[in-house]
């Protein structure tokens, strides 16, 4: 099996959702080899920057937390599908982008990569341009009866229009 890194640097200052209640990046020195012997940071942040991993309770009031994810459920062996088509908020994943795959009924793991990080990471289009999956993409992908996670090279899985503060979301693959 091969190992692949999807994560992305965490540092100062950097980019992250636009979002009051989210605090800015901060990293700063704690003691350094100088003055101290040794070297330590001091990381602050909120939960929802760089790469991360949303527990169903992010968006589900009764929904499991991050530590109740076993940690061999996120490991293993994915299937990476290429989503072509310079995709943006003005054009979603949608269900047509994987009906066609025979696979479906084994996956467990799948990663959408679109292009979308690797052409707007660093910027704030990142976060508030970026494609998602439609209802009809999500309903889609809750029929595929192992897959458990989806990581993605987008930051949001959902519509804005379809997130309403203090509802429930109401993804299916959520």
């Amino acid at each position: 099996m091969q190992i692949v890194d999807l994560s992305v640097e965490l540092a100062h200052g950097m980019v992250r959702y636009p979002s009051p209640y989210l605090p800015s990046v901060t990293l700063d020195d704690a003691a350094t080899h100088e003055e101290d012997a040794r070297h330590a940071q001091i990381l602050s942040c909120g939960t929802h920057v760089s790469t991360h991993l949303d527990a169903p309770y992010h968006a589900i009031p009764d929904g499991r937390t991050i530590d109740e994810i076993p940690l061999a459920q996120l490991c293993g062996n994915a299937m990476k599908l290429r989503i072509p088509g310079n995709r943006n908020a003005d054009r979603p994943l949608d269900a047509d982008d994987f009906a066609a795959y025979p696979e479906k009924e084994t996956i467990e793991k799948l990663v959408l990569e679109t292009g979308w990080a690797q052409e707007t990471w660093g910027t704030s289009e990142y976060f508030t341009e970026g494609p998602f999956l439609t209802r009809a993409a999500a309903e889609e992908l809750a029929t595929w009866p192992k897959l458990h996670m989806i990581a993605m090279d987008f930051p949001n899985i959902d519509s804005k229009t379809e997130t309403v503060m203090g509802k429930p979301n109401p993804n299916p693959v959520i």
